[in-house]
């Protein structure tokens, strides 16, 4: 496997990540890869995703992860940016940077791009396929986040805890991350369920029986929003938010199922 770092100028920040390439590709050779564009969640960076980019590369795929601008806990991620400036439509501009970014590599199939997101990361992943319908051919989410709209609705919006009728100007959450009004206001009114059905390709969903933080049943109306003839959901018994490594091997097999298919 060949590994290489990026950097993306955008208009106020700079997304920095990192490219997985299959062991011994040429980039001069006329071969083009399938791409997998990850994205972490909430606090966490892209380390978090090397075993799932590790994994993909090793079979054959051209991987793209990166930190979200201001995504990371303070001093963990490599872009620009600070907490409180961080939004889901931020997120979800950084995300589209990077598919145009991986698009514009001579060696990448256009036609085969797929988007790979845990937690926030996953819910930001689908609602940028769901503006993209047609540039995403799979979508894979782990433990999505569509819980957010509602936990910013009933005071707990990123494990702060405050009265839902008087929401503050910043959210001290419990990770360590700083968010602002700006990141509450942009989902507290939001349906996302109706927004993500804009997305007509094929789904895979993950999802921990026993997620403390993301309830199974998000994941359950979201493979009933997108319709079981295109989207299947794969119930983990015991596991709970972020798979644990003896998981790991069970997802990344069923993970390469889905896009082999």
């Amino acid at each position: 496997m060949q590994t290489k770092n990026f950097e993306i100028n955008s208009s106020v920040n700079v997304i920095r990540g990192m490219e997985l390439l299959p062991y011994g590709f040429e980039e001069k050779s006329k071969e083009s890869l399938s791409v997998a564009i990850l994205s972490h969640g909430f606090g966490a960076n892209m380390t978090l995703s090397m075993p799932y980019g590790e994994f993909l590369a090793k079979n054959g795929y051209a991987v793209f992860m990166f930190d979200f601008c201001g995504g990371s806990l303070p001093g963990t991620g490599k872009s620009t940016g600070r907490p409180e400036d961080m939004t889901i439509e931020t997120e979800i501009g950084d995300l589209l940077n990077v598919i145009n970014y991986a698009k514009g590599r001579p060696y990448t199939d256009k036609k085969n791009i797929y988007l790979l997101g845990g937690s926030q990361g996953g819910f930001v992943s689908a609602l940028a396929a769901a503006r993209h319908p047609d540039e995403i051919r799979k979508l894979i989410l782990l433990y999505p986040a569509f819980c957010i709209p509602d936990d910013a609705r009933n005071g707990r919006l990123g494990g702060a805890s405050y009265t839902k009728d008087n929401p503050p100007e910043y959210f001290n959450c419990p990770n360590g991350m700083r968010i602002s009004r700006a990141f509450y206001d942009g989902v507290v009114g939001m349906d996302p369920f109706i927004l993500a059905k804009a997305y007509k390709g094929p789904v895979l969903i993950m999802h921990g029986t026993d997620d403390p933080v993301v309830a199974p049943e998000y994941s359950k109306r979201l493979r009933d929003t997108y319709g079981d003839e295109r989207c299947e959901l794969i119930m983990i018994s015991g596991e709970r938010h972020g798979f644990s490594e003896s998981a790991r091997g069970n997802v990344c097999e069923n993970m390469l199922a889905f896009l082999k298919a």
